[in-house]
């Protein structure tokens, strides 16, 4: 069964880094910058940035404060950067 475009959109998926970049406020780079070290809770599909549009909520809101969903564990930056410089 080939999933369509609307079939998507009916599972409330974010497809793509210049989208889920709009869905957060964010420029594509600094969001792909995020996606690449794994702040955000994403995964890569066929080459592709997906996100459940929920998942990506529940993780701004405090729901899930890691990228893969359990609470407890606490978010690690990849490396030495100042993460909370990013900005518009």
């Amino acid at each position: 069964m080939r999933v369509t475009e609307m079939d998507s959109t009916n599972l409330n998926l974010i497809w793509g880094a210049a989208a889920i970049a709009q869905a957060i406020g964010r420029t594509e780079r600094q969001t792909f910058h995020l996606l690449e070290s794994g702040a955000l809770p994403a995964r890569k599909i066929g080459g592709r940035w997906c996100v459940h549009h929920t998942t990506l909520i529940d993780f701004f809101t405090g729901k899930s404060s890691s990228p893969n969903g359990n609470s407890n564990e606490e978010l690690k930056p990849s490396d030495d950067r100042d993460h909370h410089s990013i900005t518009n």
